[in-house]
C-alpha cells in the first residue's frame, strides 16, 4: 500500500489520526519508496509509515518492508549532495540568515510553536523596554 494526498486525497484522509512525533530526533526516518521524503512518526511506531508536511498535514502513507529500513549513509550522501545542487541553483537560500531559521525551525515541532515563540519574544522585549522606561524615570 502506497497512498499519496495528491494521487489518493479521499483514501489518505481515513489515515488523519497519524501523528508526527514531537522531536525531530527521535523520528523514524523510514525512506518513502516514491519520494523524497521520510516517516516523520516516532521511532518506535507500529503500523504503516507517514510523512507529514506543513502544519502537520499528512502528505504519504506506505507499508513497511525490507526497503524503508534507515536510511544508509550513501543515501544521506546523495540527499546532502542533492541539497548542495538546489543551493548552488539558488533554489534554496544559503545566507546566514537562512541558516540560522532553519536551524530554528528545526528545533520547532510545527509552525504554531514558532508562533509562540514569537510571540513571547515580542512580549518579553515589551515588558523589559516598560520597565526600562520607569527605571530612567526614576
Amino acid at each position: 500500500m502506497h497512498l499519496t494526498r495528491k494521487r489518493d486525497g479521499t483514501r489518505i484522509d481515513r489515515f488523519d489520526h497519524l501523528e508526527r512525533a514531537r522531536r525531530i530526533g527521535r523520528r523514524c526516518g523510514a525512506e518513502e519508496p516514491e519520494a523524497a521524503r521520510t516517516c516523520t512518526r516516532s521511532a518506535e511506531h507500529r503500523g504503516p509509515h507517514a510523512a507529514h508536511g506543513s502544519f502537520g498535514r499528512l502528505l504519504a502513507v506506505w507499508e513497511p518492508d525490507s526497503r524503508d529500513l534507515r536510511p544508509s549513509a550513501d543515501a544521506m550522501a546523495n540527499r546532502a549532495a542533492a541539497r548542495g545542487d538546489r543551493i548552488a541553483r539558488g533554489e534554496e537560500a544559503s545566507g546566514p540568515l537562512a541558516r540560522l531559521s532553519g536551524r530554528i525551525v528545526g528545533v520547532l515541532s510545527s509552525p504554531e510553536e514558532l508562533s509562540l515563540v514569537v510571540l513571547f519574544l515580542g512580549l518579553a522585549a515589551w515588558g523589559l523596554s516598560v520597565a526600562w522606561r520607569i527605571v530612567s524615570a526614576w
